[in-house]
């Protein structure tokens, strides 16, 4: 199996708690070596002080590491932008332009705005997005809860509801208590085609009409990279990676999506 279908298949949460579990393991093997024969520790050279180095070096050999849920790790993605010279290139694979625009748009605006900055200073930037009909039916079954309880939900994110209303254009005349589903899945939808014409217009833009089973964004040997969660995007866990089999499986993967769209 290619490593790239290999790493799709897994655990996410499996591979780390391996690899945790890992190191553990060696440190507690060690020690007990070293609590049982004090003598024969020394004899080998095996030491309290030389486990610790041990696991540190095992700690360092990870190279992939949680960073945390959505949308705590963005900060991550705008570094690599914001790390990125005139003539770099930076892989971004999401569903969409605005990513979290409506779970935090503060945060959001920072992402979009880092992107920004990189276009004009000359980055290349290949981005790839979900077309606008595969956008609608993920967003549907994102929201498909929130739907069959509208008002209930309303009540329950109205400041966050309210916070998007004051701020896309065409709502302006729209009221939270008489915003329906259809309105707010049609202005979400608005917001990221506005968001692809007015902030990716220096980039190099595919979109595909399949769903994705990671989102990545890439820039030369450092990644960060999400497995999506439709239900619940508490559950959507960021990493960030040296890691060359990765990166080499992400580039890849960016590279086919952008050549077969």
């Amino acid at each position: 199996m290619p490593f790239s279908d290999g790493f799709m298949s897994m655990g996410v949460r499996d591979i780390f708690t391996l690899l945790e579990a890992v190191a553990l393991v060696v440190a507690a093997a060690a020690l007990l070596t070293e609590r049982k024969s004090h003598g024969q520790a020394l004899r080998t050279g095996i030491t309290v002080e030389g486990v610790r180095k041990e696991v540190s070096v095992i700690g360092e050999a990870v190279q992939t590491k949680f960073l945390n849920t959505f949308p705590d790790y963005m900060g991550d993605i705008q570094e690599l932008f914001k790390s990125a010279k005139r003539g770099d290139i930076v892989h971004c694979v999401a569903d969409v332009p605005g990513y979290g625009i409506f779970r935090d748009r503060d945060r959001c605006l920072d992402y979009i705005l880092a992107i920004e900055h990189a276009l004009n200073r000359g980055v290349v930037v290949k981005a790839v997005f979900l077309t606008a009909s595969r956008t609608s039916a993920l967003r549907a079954a994102q929201f498909a809860k929130a739907v069959g309880d509208w008002e209930n939900w309303k009540a329950t994110n109205s400041e966050r509801l309210k916070t998007f209303v004051d701020s896309e254009p065409g709502l302006e005349m729209v009221t939270i208590d008489g915003l329906t589903s259809d309105e707010f899945l049609g202005a979400l939808q608005n917001a990221q085609e506005r968001i692809l014409l007015e902030h990716f217009r220096k980039a190099r833009v595919t979109r595909i009409d399949q769903d994705l089973s990671i989102y990545f964004w890439l820039f030369r040997d450092s990644a960060v990279f999400a497995i999506p969660s439709v239900e619940d995007e508490r559950e959507e866990w960021g990493f960030s990676t040296r890691d060359t089999r990765l990166i080499g499986a992400m580039r890849g993967l960016a590279d086919r999506l952008e050549s077969h769209a």
